[in-house]
């Protein structure tokens, strides 16, 4: 990922207007959740982290239930940076998920 790109990763995924994301925007130093409508992209909260370039980061999610939290690199490393009670999966499932993102 090149600095002041986006990389995350998706779930409950339906289509092309219908998901939701985690991810790191690296233009603006902030880790994201969001969804996306057919009516466009909506950040459902923020924090804001430093990220260098030269640097490989690991994005994780876990949802359960209505609780989405996204970690970044990993618990040991960081507590929990974003938790969001409101967000629910169509289904009722539980996702854990992790990506390693290298920003040059």
């Amino acid at each position: 990922m090149v600095l002041g790109a986006t990389g995350g990763l998706v779930f409950d995924y339906y289509s092309a207007t219908d998901y939701k994301f985690a991810a790191i925007v690296a233009g603006s130093n902030k880790v994201v959740i969001g969804h996306v409508t057919a009516t466009g992209t909506i950040i459902d909260a923020s924090v804001a982290k430093t990220i260098a370039a030269g640097t490989t980061y690991q994005l994780g999610i876990s949802l359960s239930g209505s609780t989405v939290s996204v970690t970044l690199n990993g618990p040991t490393r960081s507590a929990t940076v974003i938790s969001v009670s409101s967000m629910t999966a169509r289904s009722v499932c539980s996702i854990r998920a992790a990506a390693r993102l290298s920003i040059t």
